[in-house]
């Protein structure tokens, strides 16, 4: 259905069997206008409502951004605790250095939630076993404990008994108060579900827990806390990872913010109804600056920010751009865009730069109209491996490669542009190619060998000037079925610095090889 015009923000899938409609699904797309009667998928019951004569001290939405409900209450954006003095989430990650503390523990879903007149605090959440917790502090006393669940994935598309696919504890300070929770059961799914306790608290904190998983995985979306002491207090939040935001425009300075879990359906510009509709994956999540259209063009800075901790900082710039500004060239290009609902689609390219703990980042000056302003994203650094098979790939065909001694022709191989070697040894193929970004790179050869035996090659990779040696291999060429291909793959052994390479493929006993291309990624 590429190309399919849609206006609104609500789609929805029926599945026939036999000319039976017996399943059916929802979505919402948070950057298209509200379609007419989008209410009456979700309805208007204010579950949220403060309950009288109750003080509330927490309202967080878990695994979201601060959210606005419609009774005028504020709910906290998830962050991670990092100290006793804070309120704040912990999940497995904590056991292990350098790993994004919500990875594997948070989602969201673009489902319509019924029951509930404020469905985007139930579509995000957070999930897990014994390690995922909340802690807030408080003083010794009674509270009121409100916990808000939703079912987003068992039973999508109706026609499904879930009971017991989902069976969980909730704790609080190591008590059980809700045993064997079972949302699906309870509400069905995609259904707000909210519960209620009451507990007592002597030793200054009150820790929400989940210390046993009978199926599946525990689930929360919201969490609220209240006191029947008016005097009682809120610890304060973490510390975010954008502090001292400071703007050169005194005029400007009101309408930047930071905000955090950047995700599609956000506004982008400060007075301006642009959406994103596109991020790339390591965007998701992070925290965000929205600002103003620029109306000051002579400072050099538009503004700076501190880091509180490790961080990489993402700049998506307007892909109409005729150059990169200046002061971007320290940071690496990506190689991935994210994408603004406005005139039909607007492409920006993404450059990231690693900056330490409390450094300071300065923000250039933007490119006058109709380039739209660069945007700015911080995720804290992670030393996780990056996802492989979302990085791009940049094919070599045989028209591009140089061909080194005699006894090689180009001809066609499985209905591919090939070129073959004719003699065992002697000759050899030259790719020349080019790498963006620092980095280990993977080398896949597509070749057919149609003799009955392995032939045999040597790889070499070297500097443009084919004199630094980066990787010298012997590399073998199994047989190919008929009309088929086989790939060899390798590395360039370890990081290689953005440039120019030369990748050469020669004959040791290679009589009968045909290669169709060299991909690199």
């Amino acid at each position: 259905w590429d190309g399919a015009d849609i206006k609104y923000n609500v789609l929805y899938a029926v599945g026939y069997v036999g000319g039976k409609a017996v399943a059916k699904d929802y979505i919402v797309l948070h950057h298209l206008p509200p379609a007419p009667h989008a209410g009456e998928l979700t309805g208007d019951k204010h579950i949220t409502a403060a309950q009288p004569g109750y003080k509330y001290l927490y309202r967080v939405n878990c695994g979201g951004p601060a959210y606005l409900d419609r009774q005028g209450q504020t709910w906290q954006a998830d962050q991670p605790r990092n100290g006793p003095e804070t309120w704040g989430s912990e999940s497995w990650t904590r056991e292990f250095a350098g790993l994004n503390p919500f990875f594997a523990s948070q989602r969201r879903t673009f489902d319509p939630i019924s029951g509930t007149a404020d469905g985007p605090l139930f579509q995000r959440f957070r999930y897990g076993r014994a390690q995922l917790r909340y802690a807030f502090p408080v003083p010794a006393g009674e509270y009121l404990v409100e916990l808000y669940f939703v079912e987003p994935w068992l039973g999508t598309g109706g026609g499904l008994d879930c009971t017991g696919w989902r069976l969980f504890d909730v704790a609080i300070n190591n008590q059980t108060v809700l045993k064997d929770l079972d949302i699906w059961r309870e509400a069905g799914h995609d259904q707000a579900l909210k519960k209620t306790v009451k507990v007592r608290v002597t030793n200054g904190e009150l820790v929400l827990s989940f210390p046993h998983v009978a199926a599946g995985q525990a689930l929360v979306s919201a969490i609220a806390i209240a006191s029947l002491d008016a005097s009682a207090k809120a610890a304060p939040a973490p510390t975010p990872i954008i502090t001292n935001l400071r703007v050169a425009n005194p005029k400007e300075a009101a309408d930047w913010s930071s905000q955090t879990w950047l995700d599609t359906g956000e506004v982008a510009y400060t007075g301006e109804l642009v959406g994103l509709s596109k991020l790339p994956p390591a965007l998701y999540g992070a925290e965000w600056l929205r600002a103003p259209l620029p109306t000051d063009f002579s400072a050099q800075s538009r503004a700076t920010f501190q880091v509180a901790t490790a961080a990489d900082v993402y700049i998506g710039v307007d892909a109409t751009s005729p150059a990169l500004p200046t002061w971007l060239r320290p940071y690496e290009d990506t190689k991935t865009t994210l994408e603004l609902a406005y005139a039909g689609g607007r492409r920006f390219r993404v450059y990231r730069q690693r900056f330490a703990a409390v450094e300071v980042v300065a923000l250039g000056q933007c490119e006058r109209a109709p380039t739209l302003p660069y945007l700015v994203a911080v995720q804290r650094a992670t030393t996780i491996e990056p996802a492989y098979d979302l990085k791009p790939i940049t094919g070599y065909k045989p028209a591009t490669a140089r061909l080194v001694g005699s006894g090689l022709v180009r001809e066609t191989v499985n209905t591919k542009e090939s070129i073959t070697f004719k003699a065992a040894r002697g000759a050899a193929l030259e790719w020349t190619i080019q790498t963006g970004v620092a980095d280990t790179y993977l080398l896949t050869f597509r070749y057919a060998n149609q003799s009955a035996k392995p032939l045999a090659a040597k790889l070499t990779i070297m500097g443009a000037d084919g004199k630094l040696l980066i990787k010298e291999e012997a590399v073998e060429l199994l047989p190919s079925r008929p009309g088929k291909w086989n790939y060899l793959t390798t590395s360039t052994g370890g990081m290689i610095n953005a440039g120019s390479y030369h990748v050469r493929l020669a004959a040791a006993d290679a009589a009968g090889l045909s290669v169709s291309g060299l991909d690199v990624q």
